[in-house]
């Protein structure tokens, strides 16, 4: 009889659903720990690793929720940052209110001195 351990196989390398580069295990983690909404749709979201039980009872709470259909609310734009709005979002949404404010200044502003 033998008392030999199992052995666990990680993949070498994780994707993120609807993500083209791979990332390692460590940022797989850190993802998970921050609930990265791609998460919930990842094969190797049960991978949790060494996260605190917390985290994992927190994971396994939300892994049903329903991902937002828009970022824009009738009260604003709502999202979280890095997970839901990105960098090119936050650009276009800038921009956007920039071109507002530029087209709606005080005639004022029109006149030259």
């Amino acid at each position: 009889m033998t008392t030999e351990s199992p052995v666990i196989v990680e993949p070498s390398e994780y994707t993120c659903p609807g993500h083209p580069h791979p990332i390692s295990r460590s940022i797989h983690l850190s993802r998970l720990a921050a609930f990265y909404p791609a998460c919930r749709e990842c094969p190797h979201r049960d991978d949790t690793g060494g996260l605190a039980g917390t985290t994992i009872d927190r994971l396994v709470r939300t892994r049903h929720r329903v991902a937002r259909a828009t970022l824009f609310t009738s009260e604003g734009v709502r999202g979280i940052h890095r997970n839901e709005l990105t960098r090119t979002d936050a650009d276009r949404l800038v921009a956007a209110l920039a071109w507002l404010c530029w087209r709606d200044r005080p005639r004022a502003l029109l006149r030259n001195p």
